[in-house]
């Protein structure tokens, strides 16, 4: 329970505040990686954190510029081989080391904005069972994530994972016109790049894909608990008592981001209600507020814009925060997890079936954001389900 008197007597059910006063502590709940709100806060660890987390974003997109637009040939190719070689690094996701590292960010980051969560229903978490927890809105960048990731430590669950996707990383036409330009193998045999195949031709979703071959990302993301968006993976995991995390409007809620307006895009997606079914894996509907303020955005607008970027296969998009810099405003965070949403194992559901659940869920989210805007201090703000 937070000591802020005001949180409590707002929040009708548990609240977690980084800010508190008191240990982030309960019963059937691991503080894990999670800050101690005795500790003072620095500043100094939580850019560095920051900048392991995502600065790897904006450092890809400025070797590519780098090489393509100063280095002459001979150096631009070297480099960029020398670049894209470090995905071909094994990832060892469950080290000493790699879990420090995930522990630093998850310990620290987070103390930035702060992010403040509050679950509706803690104790009908098993940590015998896999969940799906469907967060909203994708915004520039879905950091809230982060708050449900075992590192953190707040739900008491010891198997979790994230889907990924991101429109931020190396399109797919960028990619492709790199390797034409500085002929670093031919498009036409595959088989030159052992990543090759994997990154242009790609079986599964391919934007979030290249996420995981891109240099830095694909190492620290992964550490941190993140897998590629793809139903493989989602399939996979919930049938391995994983609970899953994920964002099931996904990169194209990027093109109605609007300030003081949240649009999300759940209307047509059926393909996670579906494996939560078939693997019985209860629905957990999660919204997280002020997320969409951390960070300053410019994007064109129009039909043509829309049409792009269903084109080239992600949404393009300039954003920045601090001082122009990858490291995102301080802006606090309030993430809400709300009740879950029992479903009857199918592995071959019905239609029907399908878009009862679908409905429940769209129907809860709106519940989760109209009963908890106020509190979390976006009282105007105003949500479109699309």
């Amino acid at each position: 329970m937070c000591s802020d008197e005001k949180s409590r007597a707002r929040l009708p059910g548990i609240c977690f505040a980084l800010r508190c006063e008191e240990p982030r502590t309960m019963a059937g709940a691991s503080r894990g990686g999670a800050k101690d709100p005795n500790e003072p806060r620095n500043e100094y660890l939580n850019l560095v954190a920051l900048a392991l987390w995502l600065f790897g974003i904006h450092l890809n997109l400025i070797v590519v510029l780098v090489t393509l637009f100063i280095l002459p040939n001979p150096w631009a190719i070297t480099a960029l081989v020398l670049w894209l070689s470090q995905i071909l690094l094994p990832l060892h996701t469950d080290t000493p080391f790699t879990n420090r590292i995930a522990r630093f960010i998850s310990k620290y980051a987070p103390t930035h904005f702060p992010i403040e969560t509050h679950v509706e229903d803690i104790d009908s978490l098993d940590p015998k069972r896999a969940y799906v927890f469907a967060v909203e809105p994708h915004s520039v960048l879905p950091i809230s994530i982060i708050a449900l990731t075992k590192h953190y430590g707040l739900l008491p669950l010891n198997k979790v994972k994230a889907l990924a996707s991101s429109a931020d990383s190396l399109p797919h036409s960028l990619v492709r016109h790199i390797y034409k330009v500085y002929g670093i193998c031919d498009l036409s045999n595959y088989s030159f790049c052992c990543f090759e195949h994997a990154l242009i031709n790609s079986d599964y979703t391919r934007v979030s894909y290249q996420i995981f071959w891109t240099p830095i990302l694909r190492h620290v993301w992964s550490w941190l608990g993140l897998v590629p968006a793809s139903r493989k993976y989602y399939t996979e995991l919930l049938q391995d008592g994983y609970s899953t995390i994920l964002i099931p409007g996904g990169v194209q809620e990027c093109l109605y981001l609007e300030y003081g307006h949240e649009t999300i895009f759940l209307k047509k997606r059926y393909g996670f209600v579906r494996g939560a079914i078939e693997a019985g894996a209860p629905l957990v509907p999660c919204f997280c507020f002020g997320q969409s303020e951390v960070y300053h955005y410019w994007k064109p607008s129009g039909q043509w814009y829309a049409h792009l970027s269903r084109a080239i296969g992600f949404t393009p998009l300039i954003f920045w925060g601090m001082y122009g810099s990858p490291i995102p405003y301080p802006n606090p965070m309030y993430l809400v997890i709300g009740k879950l949403i029992d479903v009857e194992k199918n592995s071959n559901p019905s239609h029907e079936q399908i878009s009862e659940v679908h409905k429940k869920f769209i129907a809860a989210m709106e519940e989760l954001f109209e009963k908890h805007k106020v509190a979390a201090g976006y009282k105007d703000t105003t949500l479109t389900v699309r």
